[in-house]
Parts: structure tokens; C-alpha cells; sequence
């Protein structure tokens, strides 16, 4: 199953994950019935697809005003295939370095695949190769944090800390959560070395839905 976004961060946030203050909005009415977060904002339009900021689905707002506007133009507008039913209102971030974290199922290589990166953000698939690191492990968590270990250190000496503890913590979330993948991009690395996970990609086992 491919939650969305505000969905995946209600779920990594109870497992100890860092996600920026938002809020799901379905219609505009519900935009004054409870406290907004602290702005400025962004506004992510909600649909189980990636690729929603070059779909115009991720706008910021300075002012309720520009909020208003923003979400009135998303709102049941239909990107990429999806009507977008509802969009999460959250705290910009700023200043943060924007790195990449990964994990994915791999039933060929009976393990999984980690994947830690100093770069990230909406044009992730244009970081060369080379700069993307990634290696399969055995879906324990032991071992899915020894590979962090090991990936983080060739990472660049500001991030690395943050993105082994983000990667220690995502590790143990993707297992508890019986994941097939799980994405954090951009992962926001702080000048002082805190994280947040700016955004995060959740599919899950279907399988597995009756214990989850």
C-alpha cells in the first residue's frame, strides 16, 4: 500500500521520526477550525505519486491569504493521474542542507537495500551515480544499522552524524512497520547537525496489514 505523505509522517513521527509541524486540510472551511502550524508554510498537495513538486503540488505560503489561495488552486485539481484530496500545511523549513535516505525491499538479493546520499531534493535523479551510496543487508536490524554505519561514513564529515542517526532511527522504523520501501527526500540536515524527515515515500506489505 502507498500511504501518503501526511500519512507516512503520523507514523514515522510515533516511531521517534522528526517531521516538520503540519496539518491535513481537505477543503478550504477547515482551513480556520484549528490552529495552523507556525508559518511560513508549505503546501504539499496529497496523492499517492512521487514526483508532486514538479507537478506543481508543493507551493509555499508567507500569509493565510497566500495559503488560502494556494490550497483553494490544489484542491481537487488532478495531477499525474490523481485527484488531490486533501493537502498537508506545514512548516517551511529553511537554512537545512537537503540530503537522501532510503530503504528498499529487495527480494532478488534477499535483503535490503540502503541507500544514503549527501544530496537530495526534487532533482535526486540527477545526483551522478558515484555520490549515491548503497549497499544490501540482511532485514535485521542489526544489521540494517551496521550498513548506515558504514555508508554514513562516506558521506561528507558535517552531515554524516545526522544522517547515521536518521538512518539508524528509519532503519528501525522501516522493519517495525513491515515496509517495502521507505524514502526520506529531502532528509534536512541543520548547520548544527539536527534532521527532519522533510518528506517521506511509505509503501507497505499488504500482507502484513492484519498485524499493522
Amino acid at each position: 500500500m502507498y500511504l501518503l505523505e501526511h500519512d507516512a509522517k503520523v507514523l514515522l513521527a510515533r516511531r521517534g521520526i522528526p517531521v516538520p509541524e503540519g496539518r491535513l486540510i481537505a477543503n478550504l472551511q477547515e482551513l480556520g477550525a484549528a490552529p495552523l502550524p507556525p508559518g511560513p508554510w508549505v503546501v504539499k498537495g496529497q496523492i499517492a505519486a512521487g514526483g508532486r513538486g514538479r507537478a506543481g503540488l508543493v507551493r509555499r505560503a508567507a500569509t493565510v491569504a497566500e495559503l488560502r489561495t494556494e490550497l483553494g488552486a490544489m484542491l481537487g485539481a488532478a495531477a499525474r493521474s490523481h485527484r488531490v484530496g486533501a493537502a498537508r500545511v506545514e512548516t517551511a523549513v529553511s537554512g537545512a542542507h537537503e540530503a537522501y535516505a532510503g530503504f528498499l525491499l529487495d527480494p532478488a538479493g534477499a535483503g535490503v537495500r540502503v541507500i544514503l546520499s549527501a544530496q537530495g531534493g526534487v532533482d535526486i535523479e540527477r545526483v551522478p551515480r558515484a555520490e549515491i551510496h548503497g549497499e544490501l543487508a540482511a532485514p535485521e536490524a542489526a544489521a540494517l544499522e551496521a550498513s548506515v554505519e558504514r555508508l554514513a561514513r562516506r558521506l561528507p564529515r558535517e552531515l554524516a552524524p545526522a544522517a547515521r542517526e536518521a538512518g539508524s532511527r528509519l532503519a528501525r522504523a522501516f522493519l517495525g512497520l513491515e515496509a517495502l520501501l521507505l524514502e526520506v527526500n529531502p532528509l534536512f540536515v541543520a548547520p548544527g547537525g539536527g534532521w527532519l524527515a522533510g518528506d517521506a515515500k511509505l509503501v507497505t506489505d499488504d500482507n502484513a496489514l492484519h498485524r499493522q
